[in-house]
C-alpha cells in the first residue's frame, strides 16, 4: 500500500439476500492488514452499498495513487466503474471514495466523487476529473483540487455542437469528511 509498505488493503463484495433476478444488491467489506504478522488492523462493513440493475457495477479496485491528505495518515482510495445497459444512451462512470484508518476502524473521508464520465446519444461528452492534494496550511486534512475537462465526441456521422471546457474547484475537509458537491456525484446536475 502506498505510504506504508507493511499495510495491505483489500475490498470484498458479497451479494445479499435482498438481491432479485433483476436487481443485485451487495455488501462491501474493506480490510487493512499488517503484512508482516497477517493480522487485521482495521475494517469497515458497508451494508447494501452497491445496487446493480440497468446501471451496474463493472469493477472495483484499490487505487494505487498516494493520497497524502494528512501527515502520517494511512489513506487509500476505492475506485468503482459503473455502466448503463443502454447501447444508445451511454452513461458510464468511474467514481472514487477515500478512506483512512482510525484505531481498528476504517472511516470514509470522501465518497461518491465521479472522476470520469462518458455519456451521450450520438453527440457524446467525455469528462475527466483529476485530483491534486494541495499544501495544508494548518494541522489537519489538506484541501483537494478537482480539475475537470470535457470534450465532445461525435458518433456515426452526427453533426454535434463543439464541446470543450475546463474548470476546477477545491474540496475541503469539514465535519469529519470532505464535502463533495452534488454536481460532482453520480447523476449530478452538471453532468
Amino acid at each position: 500500500m502506498q505510504g506504508d509498505p507493511r499495510t495491505g488493503v483489500a475490498v470484498f463484495a458479497f451479494e445479499t439476500s435482498r438481491s432479485t433476478e433483476d436487481v443485485k444488491t451487495y455488501d462491501v467489506e474493506l480490510i487493512l492488514a499488517d503484512l508482516r504478522s497477517n493480522r487485521l488492523k482495521a475494517r469497515l462493513s458497508l451494508k447494501d452499498v452497491w445496487e446493480s440493475d440497468a446501471y451496474k457495477i463493472d469493477s472495483a479496485e484499490i487505487s494505487k495513487v498516494n493520497y497524502q491528505v494528512r501527515h502520517k495518515a494511512t489513506v487509500f482510495g476505492l475506485a468503482e466503474s459503473w455502466s448503463g445497459s443502454s447501447s444508445v444512451s451511454f452513461y458510464n462512470i468511474r467514481k472514487l471514495s477515500l478512506f483512512t484508518q482510525r484505531g481498528a476502524t476504517i472511516v470514509p473521508l470522501l465518497t461518491e466523487l465521479v472522476t470520469e464520465i462518458y455519456q451521450g446519444e450520438g453527440c457524446d461528452v467525455h469528462t475527466t476529473r483529476d485530483l491534486e492534494v494541495q499544501p495544508s496550511q494548518a494541522k489537519g486534512y489538506a484541501p483537494i483540487r478537482v480539475s475537470e475537462r470535457q470534450i465532445g465526441i461525435a458518433r456515426e456521422n452526427m453533426t454535434c455542437p463543439p464541446v470543450s471546457s475546463e474548470r476546477s474547484e477545491v474540496l475541503r475537509y469539514r465535519n469529519g469528511r470532505y464535502f463533495v458537491p452534488e454536481h460532482l456525484k453520480p447523476f449530478g446536475q452538471a453532468q
